[in-house]
Parts: C-alpha cells; sequence; structure tokens
C-alpha cells in the first residue's frame, strides 16, 4: 500500500512539474521583481539565481527586466563587479 502512494505521488509531481514548468520562471520573476520593489535586494537575487535568463524565460521583456533586477540588486549590496558583468549581458541582448 505504501509503494502505491509513494507511485501516485511521484506521478503526480512529475506531471505538476510538466504542466507548470512554463510559469515557473514568470513566477520566479515575479517573486524576485516584488522582492526588488521592497528594496529587499538579497531575496531578489536569490530568487533569480533560480533561473537561468537566457534559457528559463522566452520574452525578451523578461530577459531585459531580469538582468536590470539583477544589476540593480549586486549595485546595491556592493557587488559592483557582478553588477558590471550583468550590465554587459543586458547590453549584448
Amino acid at each position: 500500500m505504501m509503494v502505491v502512494r509513494s507511485t501516485v505521488a511521484i506521478i503526480a509531481m512529475i506531471f505538476n512539474t510538466m504542466l507548470f514548468a512554463k510559469t515557473l520562471p514568470k513566477t520566479t520573476l515575479a517573486m524576485a521583481s516584488s522582492h526588488f520593489d521592497r528594496g529587499n535586494f538579497k531575496e531578489a537575487l536569490l530568487a533569480l539565481n533560480t533561473l537561468d535568463i537566457h534559457a528559463d524565460l522566452d520574452s525578451s521583456d523578461d530577459m531585459k527586466l531580469a538582468f536590470k533586477i539583477r544589476a540593480i540588486s549586486y549595485h546595491a549590496v556592493n557587488d559592483e563587479k557582478n553588477a558590471l558583468e550583468t550590465i554587459k549581458e543586458l547590453l549584448f541582448l
């Protein structure tokens, strides 16, 4: 009985992952944007660090927003090196 429940739980988890795979990056970006808007720059960076911006986001506007949030947040936490690298990536879009 326990094996059946585990198998059903795994199948449900895989189904949900496949079903919501496209919304997860947008949700993560919205979460990062919300943290950023409230001045929680470290939390915004933590949220964005879970994304591969080029691969996960399908809109150039979303990519630009993510890079802008990342660059300004790095600057706000005094990480100038990463801020400059992120600005370079943004300019190449």
